[in-house]
């Protein structure tokens, strides 16, 4: 292919009016325009059809530059004569006018035909100067930012329209390419790109699209976001065995790994090899991810982890991924250590470092106490003994403010009611037979900081009075002493007890229980979160297995079901308790069934042999006796939504729904 260079010396380069000039000249010294579309110039690697007027412009060839000019077809003779125009052309200082009516036509043409293509556009085109100033926009985009060109034009992009950030392309001469942003209420994806002119930027352009426009054609590409899901799930869990099923619960991808695995163990190619119907069963209809145990023929362990896939159109299987538990050992002892473990809660920069779990309920919960910590609202949490109260306010008061200054813990419950009053407010000395100096109590102690209540049902009636005049003033005087007190001091109260019964029974201050009742939050039993008893399990297998020196004690897959079945009436101190009497007294590094003690088997088989079982109530059923009960206590939809942990419209949403509207407020009505 014979190739020339053709040198460029006309003031400005090859300029558009220029190009428009010189394919016009090229048009009037050929029989036929289409040879034109095998002529081609290229400048500095870049080609560009001599034909093509936007493309020849594109190459930007400056003042005394030059290009190459070669022909794709064999005939030497048509490309000579193309030569010799061209040659000319750029010698002729002239040619420009001879040229200029053609050129002229030829620059209108590209004009006019560039414009109705961006204006015919779907997308949104908007194009500012180097000073942000609007210089042209489309229909589309006219109608996406709801003004009128005319009130876009000559304006100033940023004061317009600020979320369109176009600004900051200008500033950097970066792209940004598929964000979504919000501008005149709507959310789009823009792209914005700077404009620049001999290595300038004058200008930018931005491009944007309702996002509507995109979720209209999203059920045809489904297939693309599934396959996209199942490909981001394996890749993130590449170093384990990795399964993928269909919702039939059949495998339809297996890595290597986990093909070598079935062959070795000569398993079914089916997930019910490796999960129960009751967990695929929670799988299909809940979503949740199930976190369990295998154990093949030779008693080698593996952690399981099951994830859902599902798309808006329901279930479409899950990933499943196995993980050698022997390889996982130094990192379960080194996480140990920290005091971490895998699928421990660790909102906010772990502020709750003791807590294990993954269950959606206790996620809650821990979100709710992290909101909660940065203010002063007055907190009560309430669960079952044994769950875990005093480390969700310990972890309240390390996150919020007073972190620096003291947490006081008093347990009502323990202390005997002839000396809770003193431990509680403190005495001066000689106030009573005993008080032979003065003594600062548990509020003083607390003072600039947070104190803890635990057990507040315990409480007898005269001392719930003077606790509610102390948190209502906010001081309090010694007994025997007459110097009051200020108090800055941040209130946290827990209980296993239903305090809105034992209002009702009169056996607790009602004033004193709204008064403590501000935010309420609930840690659920271990019972209601089966799928974080294996993460406890190991956590204390490991713990105690290093406390006692122990090589590290594994557990059949049996016993693990076993202590997931059991109802864990102690929560994590009994679960705690169990833990370390298996691992003390384990006379093997293996643990079985003969190694749990002697009455979680029996309650086992007890539960086991029940047959009949209580009448339950609907949800509705239990929804209408609650709202009944608690709505004449409160005069407006926030006061009982702040009661009962809901946002008001939830509140007057459930009146409305069981027709109790009338209700609310009835008892302060009355009187």
């Amino acid at each position: 292919m014979k190739k020339v260079t053709v040198n460029v010396r006309k003031k400005n380069g090859l300029h558009i009016r220029l190009a428009a000039s010189l394919i016009s000249t090229l048009q009037n010294h050929i029989d036929d325009p289409e040879k034109l579309r095998d002529l081609w110039i290229e400048y500095r690697g870049q080609k560009a059809q001599i034909s093509n007027l936007l493309s020849i412009v594109s190459l930007k060839i400056p003042e005394n530059g030059s290009f190459e000019m070669y022909y794709d077809r064999e005939n030497e003779l048509e490309f000579e004569k193309f030569v010799d125009v061209v040659t000319e052309f750029f010698a002729d200082m002239s040619a420009e006018e001879v040229t200029e009516e053609l050129a002229d036509q030829l620059l209108l043409e590209s004009s006019v035909s560039i414009q109705d293509a961006i204006s015919s556009m779907s997308h949104g085109v908007m194009v500012v100067n180097r000073n942000n100033i609007i210089t042209y926009v489309n229909q589309a985009a006219s109608e996406l930012i709801g003004k009128s060109a005319h009130e876009l034009i000559h304006h100033s992009a940023k004061e317009l329209i600020p979320s369109s950030k176009i600004h900051q392309v200008l500033k950097t001469g970066k792209q940004h390419l598929s964000e979504k942003q919000h501008i005149a209420g709507r959310v789009m994806i823009t792209n914005r790109s700077p404009i620049f002119f001999d290595n300038e930027i004058i200008g930018a352009v931005a491009t944007f699209e309702d996002i509507s426009n995109i979720e209209k054609i999203s059920s045809e590409l489904e297939m693309v976001q599934l396959l996209k899901e199942r490909l981001n799930l394996v890749l993130e869990t590449v170093f384990d065995f990795i399964g993928m099923t269909d919702s039939k619960g059949t495998f339809i991808y297996k890595n290597e790994a986990f093909k070598r695995f079935l062959i070795k163990e000569d398993l079914p190619d089916h997930i019910f090899s490796f999960i129960n119907k009751e967990e695929w069963h929670i799988l299909q209809e809940e979503g949740e991810t199930i976190s369990t145990t295998f154990e093949n023929r030779k008693g080698s362990f593996y952690i399981v982890r099951a994830q859902t896939l599902s798309l808006e159109k329901g279930f479409k299987g899950i990933v499943i991924s196995f993980s050698p538990y022997r390889e996982m050992e130094e990192l379960l002892k080194e996480l140990s250590s920290n005091k971490t473990f895998p699928g421990q809660n660790s909102p906010d920069n772990n502020i709750f470092p003791e807590i294990i779990g993954q269950s959606e309920n206790l996620q809650n919960t821990l979100s709710m106490a992290v909101r909660v910590a940065n203010t002063n609202s007055t907190v009560m949490i309430t669960g079952e003994s044994g769950t875990g109260k005093e480390l969700v306010a310990r972890g309240i008061h390390e996150k919020s403010d007073r972190r620096k200054k003291p947490f006081i813990s008093v347990n009502c419950a323990s202390i005997p009611a002839t000396i809770l009053e003193s431990e509680l407010f403190g005495h001066e000395k000689g106030s009573f037979t005993g008080a032979v100096r003065m003594h600062t109590g548990k509020f003083e102690q607390a003072n600039g900081g947070t104190i803890f209540l635990d057990e507040i049902g315990d409480l007898q009636l005269d001392i719930q009075g003077k606790v509610l005049r102390v948190l209502q003033e906010r001081e309090l005087v010694r007994i025997g002493g007459k110097e009051t007190i200020s108090l800055d001091i941040r209130v946290i109260s827990a209980t296993n007890k239903n305090l809105f019964e034992m209002v009702q029974e009169g056996i607790f201050r009602e004033d004193l229980y709204y008064r403590l009742h501000v935010i309420p939050i609930h840690l659920p039993p271990l019972r209601d979160r089966k799928r974080d008893v294996w993460m406890l399990i190991d956590y204390f297998l490991n713990y105690y297995s290093k406390i006692f020196k122990r090589k590290y004690i594994s557990m059949s897959r049996e016993c693990y079901e076993k202590l997931q079945a059991y109802h864990w009436p102690g929560n994590i101190r009994e679960l705690k308790n169990v833990m370390e009497r298996i691992v003390s007294l384990a006379q093997s590094e293996r643990i079985g069934i003969s190694d749990l003690p002697e009455y979680i088997y029996e309650r086992l088989e007890q539960t086991e042999q029940t047959i009949e079982r209580p009448q339950v109530k609907t949800l509705d059923e239990y929804e209408f006796d609650l709202f009944s009960q608690v709505a004449p206590l409160f005069n407006s939809y926030n006061q009982l939504g702040k009661a009962l942990g809901i946002t008001h419209k939830t509140a007057a949403k459930k009146l409305r729904k069981y027709n109790l509207e009338h209700k609310l407020g009835n008892k302060y009505q009355k009187n």
